[in-house]
């Protein structure tokens, strides 16, 4: 059995969508400033922009 026999198999393809939609949330939660927002919430100190 040679190195060229051994066959490798990856679960990056079948991730891939999961990684991108993460990928999308990450980024639309830091435009938005959810995380920031979500610590205040329950300190009751809300911050309205309109």
């Amino acid at each position: 059995m040679t190195a060229s026999d051994i066959e490798v198999l990856s679960c990056a393809p079948g991730f891939r969508y999961l990684v991108a939609e993460m990928t999308l949330g990450l980024i639309l939660s830091g435009v938005r400033s959810a995380v920031d927002e979500h610590e205040r919430f329950p300190r009751g100190v809300v911050r309205v922009d309109c």
